[in-house]
């Protein structure tokens, strides 16, 4: 079982009602300060949680003080399991106890909706309600002992897990938490919980029958000669229950000294949170619902990273939901299996919004942007974290039409296998490319290129590279040096002019062209954006591989840094 959709209406700042739908992966929702993140985890705490303590002055929108704060869970069912079938078969009784029998109910498809609202009258108090959803049958409810059945059933396959910012160790292993541990150690460990509560027993037995009963037989001697009719004095020492004291774990930690974790920083013990949680997620037969709020506060951005590694294998299991609030790109997960959704919170009514989403191998850059006041940087983060671990150079490049022309170029040569461990990295202009490299020179392990138009501005770029960032100048391309060291030369002008005369023919020339100039002896086309969009999907079904002779000469500038790279880093491990 599964949470895959989490629908909040008029609850603190969520008064207009957001829906969102949740993925298999990790859900990291993003966005500025007091944007309604925690909101959204409150909201969902509070339909899981029975024993969620109401406060309609917190709870209850200010903007609307006579609205119900309402929360509709979302799951899917897949019924492989005794319990799980059982529970369908309740909801099925439910939902036709409002629609009558034989019509198609959610529970058919596979599917639950439960909501959870607060009615009444403020001044009087508003109540609970919990109830599941019939398809079809807007708020209508049904029998209400059918009903709670359902819910008990529901209750006994869902666990929930909520840890807010900051939150120690020594605070989660109460409460829920704490029943959820001791589940997940009864079904894990079930013998040796056994063997541990016989020790516990024989351990009390054993001071009370030995080591305190010299003492016992003392007082009950004493007692007797002042009170003849007591017959008895039972000494009772204070053993915790095994349960107590597994709520009263100390964890110590063990690198130069040892260490009480309570002493360390928070960001070890957030670290070491994510663990045990990790080791719930791993044990429990039980679906989980994972809310973690700031997860990698107080760590830094490589540990971060790492840190997003065991939050992705924290919600590996099919039935385990993982949601996420940061402030942090280095903790969003790249999986194509994960999501982040962006949220904002209007300055004009302070109402919470969802501003976008995307998959975790999409573009993050415009969920991103509420992070950050210049809205070129989630860009350039966004193309580093998409950058894949087993690229071995990478090459900067301007724009998207330069990362087309180069794989094209090696498709139609048939030297694709030449640049195989080159990751092309498309910016969004020269000095875009220049603040990307220097952020890759800064965070990635692999050996970077730059390739510039030969354009003043790309001009400009290389020397800024080359003199003020002091990147090597053999390592800091441009495209004179594969157009006979014309001033100006761009991409485009290492195509044969014929062929660019054709493209402008068939697409037409006041669509696609800009400028037409003679140059070195050879016309140079100048493309509106329009043709700059349409060029190179024209390439990719007109042009020959003679078409793509004059880029053989920057393949071959590839192929050979990337051997370089691959000697050095061969070299590298030998000497360690």
């Amino acid at each position: 079982m599964k949470l895959v959709r989490l629908d909040v209406k008029s609850f603190r700042s969520f008064v207009e009602g957001i829906e969102t739908p949740l993925v298999s992966g990790m859900n990291a929702f993003v966005g500025p300060n007091n944007c309604g993140k925690s909101n959204l985890i409150r909201a969902l705490k509070m339909a899981l949680d029975e024993n969620w303590e109401f406060d309609a002055d917190r709870d209850v929108p200010g903007q609307r003080l006579f609205a119900y704060p309402r929360t509709t869970l979302t799951f899917k069912v897949a019924g492989k399991t005794g319990p799980e079938k059982t529970l369908l078969r309740y909801l099925k009784e439910y939902e036709e106890s409002v629609l009558g029998d034989g019509k198609s109910t959610y529970s058919d498809m596979g599917e639950l909706r439960l909501v959870v609202t607060y009615r009444g009258n403020r001044n009087t108090g508003l109540a609970r309600q919990e109830y599941f959803a019939a398809r079809g049958a807007g708020d209508r409810r049904g029998d209400a002992e059918l009903n709670e059945k359902a819910l008990r059933q529901f209750r006994k396959l869902v666990r929930f897990v909520s840890v807010e910012s900051g939150q120690s160790i020594e605070t989660l292993l109460v409460g829920q938490f704490q029943q959820i541990l001791h589940s997940v150690l009864r079904e894990e460990l079930g013998q040796a919980y056994g063997e541990s509560e016989q020790a516990r027993a024989s351990y009390k037995d054993y001071l009370q029958n030995g080591l305190l009963a010299p003492m016992r037989e003392k007082i009950l001697a004493l007692s007797k000669r002042l009170f003849p009719e007591m017959n008895d004095v039972s000494l009772v020492p204070s053993v915790n229950s095994l349960e107590e004291s597994l709520s009263d774990i100390r964890i110590r930690l063990f690198d130069s000294v040892e260490t009480d974790l309570a002493a360390k920083g928070t960001g070890v013990a957030g670290g070491v949170l994510i663990a045990l949680l990790r080791y719930l997620s791993d044990a429990t037969k039980q679906s989980i619902v994972f809310a973690l709020e700031e997860p990698e506060a107080f760590l830094h951005p490589a540990a971060q990273q790492a840190l997003r590694d065991d939050l992705e294998g924290l919600a590996e299991r099919e039935d385990v939901t993982l949601l996420v609030t940061t402030h942090s790109p280095y903790i969003i997960s790249r999986s194509g299996s994960a999501q982040v959704v962006g949220l904002n919170k209007s300055l004009d009514d302070g109402i919470s919004r969802l501003t976008g989403s995307a998959l975790g191998n999409d573009n993050h850059a415009a969920v991103l942007s509420g992070l950050f006041v210049d809205a070129v940087l989630p860009e350039m983060l966004d193309r580093y974290h998409s950058v894949p671990t087993a690229a071995e150079i990478l090459l900067v490049v301007e724009g998207e039409t330069d990362k087309q022309f180069i794989e094209l170029a090696a498709r139609a040569l048939d030297r694709e296998v030449d640049i195989n461990g080159v990751e092309i990295v498309a910016c969004t202009g020269a000095h875009s490319a220049v603040a990307q490299a220097v952020l890759l020179k800064a965070e990635a392990r692999q050996e970077l290129i730059a390739l510039f138009d030969s354009d003043q501005e790309g001009r400009a770029a290389r020397d800024l590279m080359r003199h003020r960032f002091k990147f090597d100048k053999k390592k800091v391309l441009e495209y004179s040096k594969y157009a006979n060291n014309l001033q100006d030369a761009e991409s485009e002008w290492l195509f044969p002019a014929a062929m660019m005369q054709r493209f402008v023919d068939e697409l037409g020339e006041d669509l696609v062209l800009k400028s037409k100039t003679k140059l070195g002896g050879e016309y140079r086309y100048d493309f509106t954006p329009h043709g700059k969009e349409q060029f190179p999907v024209w390439l990719a079904a007109n042009a020959k591989a003679e078409d793509f002779g004059r880029w053989s000469a920057l393949l071959d500038d590839l192929k050979n840094y990337l051997e370089q790279a691959r000697s050095a880093s061969a070299t590298s491990s030998t000497e360690s």
